[in-house]
């Protein structure tokens, strides 16, 4: 964990410098250059601090979660433990606002690749469709005939089915049934005072990142 350390340490070390000049200040004779080096410095300072900052999120994005007791760095493959990472001499805040960040990244992701699952779907669907049509539009050319070039053949194998003509005419026990519960129902009834044997009504906190 000595990286995060060090890199905690030179944030710290520029924002104490940074006070240290920002007090300077007073000192200064109104001359513009100096109050322009001044400026110039404190920029370059943030831009050092917000760098820092950002390798720490980086460095936090690269562990990867083993169990809810163990974590392990992507790049060194150290195994790191919660307390590990309580360990990182970052205030609480930053620590937060980095795993917060990195969750949205994740999240964001996660509905890219939903994005694009769907639409690899759509595209198997439809590649799909256009073989079953072509495969019947062959079979019913061919009616039963083999057909074979030195690229493709085309041959039968035998194979038997069940076709369900009606389904009110089946008995009982070759119909396939499935109970669930209706907990929209049950949800509703209970809100509304009523008791519902088997079930219970029970209240989460759901965490909101914006």
């Amino acid at each position: 964990m000595d990286n995060f350390d060090d890199l905690v340490y030179s944030i710290r070390y520029e924002l104490d410098a940074m006070q240290e000049n920002l007090n300077n200040t007073d000192d200064l004779d109104g001359s513009e250059a100096k109050v322009n080096v001044l400026l110039k410095w404190i920029k370059n300072s943030a831009n050092t601090i917000e760098n820092k900052l950002y390798e720490i999120d980086q460095q936090l994005e690269r562990l990867l979660e083993l169990d809810t007791e163990r974590m392990v760095d992507t790049e060194t493959g150290e195994i790191l433990t919660a307390e590990d990472i309580d360990k990182l001499q970052m205030d609480r805040a930053e620590k937060i606002e980095g795993c917060l960040l990195v969750i949205k990244n994740k999240l964001a992701e996660a509905d890219a690749i939903d994005v694009e699952m769907k639409k690899l779907t759509d595209r198997k669907r439809s590649l799909n469709n256009k073989a079953i049509w072509l495969q019947e539009y062959v079979a019913s050319s061919l009616n039963g005939e083999t057909f074979s070039t030195s690229k493709v053949a085309v041959t039968y194998r035998k194979s038997e089915a069940i076709e369900v003509l009606d389904i009110d005419k089946i008995s009982p026990e070759y119909i396939k049934t499935t109970i669930s519960a209706d907990k929209t129902a049950i949800k509703k009834a209970i809100k509304a005072g009523e008791v519902v044997g088997g079930a219970q009504l029970i209240e989460r906190m759901n965490m909101q990142i914006k």
